[in-house]
């Protein structure tokens, strides 16, 4: 609104305050000048005020709503969606040299018979707690008379590193906006994916075999064509273990070794190419330290710690841990930086431990969640599949293209528009049919509106 005054909705309202209380009134621009925002209150001058050239409007009225509750009083809510601090108003003039982003607000107002006689309606600011810049609070706020509101917007951006995102949100409140809550949609928005990084972690012992490993590595090929390396999406890599040494550190081990660096190859003929070129070590099976190699080849990729990347383990063994007071601690520590780890035991309750794969998977002896067994390595082909369907599905359909393509830049901008269709109108009372309003004309300083009831 021009100057961030509410002067046309102010006069709106006080034609629907006659109606319910039947005064005689004739309203003018002086009269209105108190049916102005916080900030022109604070930082404008003369009559009506007005905003100096220094301030930023705040788009105050931008939206309105007037109803009447269960108990008979009045309230509005008053949109404010530019609004840089509601606690601060005078952040609004740049003059100050404060470099703030708008939040946005709404003012909840109760509303008293005595607002025509130049009363003020006591307003207090409501808004959800910790609001953020951008969020553009008080573009709507439908509210009803038991005081349900909901509070969306198209313009809230999450951090995601390079990528432009902004997925909107939804607020919902039951006290006229006292306090608020995130809705279901909103807190399960996060940032998409644009990158998977997945790292095989072949188990290398004596008991695997030569001719079993042949099919462990036909299996890494088989799930990595699936996921179109080519495309960028997802990279991969290949670690494989058997025995652990102290004389060496963790990164130098002879038989715990990262055969294929993670996106060190583009192409799935180049990768595959390399997999057939691997050997099997024999040995032992010291499966915790290659939990703790594993967590520091994940902190050396250029996408660690990204917000749109997600890292993937895949982990397979047809045995139980050599160092299994290790694997706890090191699984737990490598979910802690955000990988994601599937664990498959092949040959069976007697050979594997399904425990060591529950905790290695999620950290609980009793959850089966990401957790694969086969009886053989030939019943490997089925996991593969199931494999390929849950690391695909981490990518966001259509993110391919990378962080240019439209999906990305508004992909879920029309939650911020839910609550739009639920706005309701404002409760009346009857006019009584003596009632006669001449017509609101609405042009700056020249505002006059006249009533006469009789």
């Amino acid at each position: 609104m021009p100057h961030n005054i509410l002067i046309c909705k102010s006069l709106i309202f006080a034609c629907l305050i006659l109606k319910i209380y039947g005064f005689n009134l004739a309203l003018d621009e002086k009269t209105a000048r108190y049916m102005v925002s916080p900030v022109v209150e604070q930082l404008g001058s003369g009559t009506p005020p007005q905003l100096p050239n220094t301030a930023k409007s705040s788009f105050y009225g931008y939206d309105f709503n007037l109803f009447t509750k269960k108990d008979g009083t009045i309230s509005m809510t008053i949109g404010s969606p530019k609004m840089t601090d509601p606690a601060l108003p005078g952040l609004q003039d740049t003059s100050a040299k404060v470099n703030q982003g708008a939040k946005g607000s709404i003012l909840s107002c109760d509303v008293k018979p005595t607002f025509v006689k130049r009363v003020p309606p006591k307003c207090r600011p409501a808004h959800p707690a910790n609001p953020q810049v951008g969020d553009g609070f008080g573009m709507f706020v439908p509210t009803t008379p038991t005081g349900d509101a909901q509070a969306c917007s198209t313009t809230r951006a999450q951090d995601c590193g390079d990528l432009r995102y902004s997925p909107g949100y939804c607020y919902k409140s039951t006290n006229f906006g006292s306090t608020w809550q995130q809705n279901k949609e909103t807190k399960s928005l996060s940032c998409p994916t644009t990158d998977v990084e997945v790292l095989f972690v072949l188990d290398g012992s004596s008991s695997v075999g030569k001719d079993n490993f042949v099919t462990v590595k036909q299996w890494v090929n088989d799930i990595t064509r699936k996921l179109n390396i080519e495309k960028g999406g997802v990279t991969v890599g290949v670690v494989q273990y058997s025995h652990y040494s102290d004389r060496y550190p963790i990164t130098s081990q002879p038989w715990i070794v990262t055969h294929i660096k993670i996106g060190e190859y583009k192409t799935y003929a180049a990768f595959s190419s390399a997999v057939d070129k691997i050997t099997l070590q024999g040995f032992t099976t010291f499966t915790g330290k290659a939990l703790e190699k594993v967590a520091v080849d994940f902190k050396n990729t250029p996408n660690y710690n990204k917000p749109t990347t997600k890292q993937v383990m895949v982990l397979l063994t047809d045995g139980k841990a050599s160092d299994k007071d290790d694997v706890p601690g090191n699984a737990e520590k490598l979910r802690d930086i955000g990988v994601i780890p599937y664990a498959v035991g092949v040959g069976g309750a007697k050979k594997v431990n399904r425990t060591e794969l529950r905790l290695i998977a999620n950290g609980d002896a009793a959850d089966d969640n990401r957790v694969f067994m086969a009886q053989n390595f030939a019943g490997l082909d089925a996991i593969a599949k199931e494999l390929q369907a849950e690391i695909g599905g981490l990518v966001l359909e259509g993110s391919s293209g990378g962080a240019g393509t439209a999906g990305y830049k508004m992909q879920f901008a029309a939650v911020g528009l839910a609550g739009a269709y639920s706005k309701l109108k404002p409760v009346k009372k009857r006019l009584r049919r003596s009632t006669a309003i001449n017509p609101m004309k609405c042009h700056g300083r020249h505002t006059r509106l006249e009533n006469k009831y009789s």
